[in-house]
């Protein structure tokens, strides 16, 4: 219970959702005041809104979620990111699923929506002091 509280105070606190990246089947956009870094690594949180609600498996059971909200961490030296939790919503706002993630830090590919995000994440992180 107190992840899902957790969870929805974060999206309670994203007063302003701003769109970065537009493609034809989703659009992400990213809360700039839930900047913070942990450990000298930044992360915020971002939100993605898909055009067709997606296919979502658990426990044998098929749910469809509309968008998500992760918070991401990068490491602005060496182009890695990593997920380290993620909320499912659907159409109606409601949260169907919240996973904590401990994922390893993997590399940012050029070009990619993790390259976009954390070119912001990092240039943030520098603007206030950080490496």
């Amino acid at each position: 219970m107190t992840a899902v509280l957790l969870t929805i105070s974060m999206q309670v606190l994203a007063v302003e959702w701003d769109s970065i990246i537009k493609k034809a089947d989703y659009e992400i956009f990213v809360d700039i005041d839930s900047y913070n870094a942990l450990n000298g690594l930044p992360y915020f949180l971002t939100k993605t809104i898909y055009k067709k609600t997606q296919p979502l498996t658990r426990n044998k059971k098929l749910i469809s979620d509309q968008y998500v909200i992760k918070n991401t961490q990068f490491n602005c030296q060496q182009a890695l990111f990593k997920v380290t939790s993620i909320d499912y919503y659907n159409q109606q706002n409601k949260l169907l699923i919240s996973d904590k993630l401990t994922a390893a830090f993997k590399p940012i590919l050029a070009a990619s929506d993790e390259y976009f995000v954390a070119q912001l994440a990092c240039q943030v992180h520098k603007m206030v002091g950080g490496q």
